[in-house]
């Protein structure tokens, strides 16, 4: 299988940015989202999809030189059907309930704040779409005809008006009162669900800026660490230069202390002389 000249330059590109050790996989991902002109998601989607392509093309990556040894190809657990629903149903009956979506999904999490991350985008793609995931687990043509139901029963209330008005032109006081109170609900239900709708907009909103929150916590965490790591290593040098130390200090001062040891010998061989002959010229005087 050949690729094309541009999407071999492309490759090249990602897997030597991707490829510098001890940086974060996040990190290599916005700059690769920067190089390619690519946004971070593009760019984290073309770098699991490309290595996932090499691994089954072991040929090409030779060819582009690209070693996938220190490249570990993330396992995806995709959500069960099963799952999904339970997580759809327990999310939707909550919201009824004023629970957002966020408590909601920490709840089912255990306070695990990735796998609350993971199940409340999992939630939102579903909602967001509902020609795929959602069409999995709930009944488009059930939701259909409760609308229908629905839309029918107000129906009701504004034909009770044209249909006396057809007959005889007269609308007796039962009928307006039941016309009037058939108003005020589709009133009271317009304005709920503009409420409700205004709910949800700051609710999705706090949700992302919590989310915004927890990647950045994630991320002081990871650079915390890697500043751990770091000082552990420049403790570990300086103790070893500390022995270097001590150890250059010890010879030198064996040194001197054998120099010494010479020079005090020579000294005192020299005063033996100096002292003997000394002596001579005195028994000759």
């Amino acid at each position: 299988m050949d690729i094309t000249y541009e999407k071999a330059q492309k490759i090249k590109t990602l897997f030597k940015i991707v490829g510098v050790k001890n940086k974060p996989l996040n990190k290599s991902i916005e700059e690769v989202a920067y190089v390619l002109k690519m946004k971070n998601n593009s760019a984290k989607n073309f770098y699991y999809k490309t290595l996932n392509f090499l691994n089954k093309n072991p040929v090409i990556a030779k060819q582009l030189n690209i070693d996938l040894t220190d490249f570990k190809l993330k396992k995806i657990v995709k959500f069960k059907n099963k799952e999904k629903f339970d997580l759809l149903k327990i999310v939707e009956d909550n919201l009824k309930n004023g629970i957002s979506v966020r408590a909601t999904c920490m709840n089912l999490a255990n306070n695990d704040a990735k796998l609350m991350l993971r199940l409340q985008n999992k939630y939102r793609n579903m909602v967001k779409n509902k020609t795929n995931n959602f069409e999995d687990v709930v009944s488009i043509e059930k939701k259909a005809f409760l609308n229908t139901i629905e839309k029918e029963k107000n129906k009701k209330v504004i034909n009770i008006a044209s249909v006396k008005t057809k007959q005889n032109g007269r609308i007796s006081d039962h009928e307006l009162n039941a016309l009037f109170l058939g108003l005020v609900r589709i009133v009271k239900k317009t304005a709920m669900e503009d409420v409700s709708q205004e709910i949800k907009n700051e609710c999705k909103m706090a949700t992302e800026n919590f989310r915004q929150t927890l990647i950045d916590l994630n991320k002081a965490e990871a650079e915390l660490k890697k500043e751990k790591i770091k000082n552990i290593e420049l403790s570990q040098k300086v103790e070893s230069q500390k022995d270097q130390i001590c150890k250059l200090l010890k010879e030198l001062s064996a040194r001197k202390l054998s120099m010494l040891e010479k020079k005090s010998r020579i000294n005192s061989l020299k005063l033996k002389s100096f002292s003997k002959t000394k002596n001579q010229n005195n028994n000759i005087l």
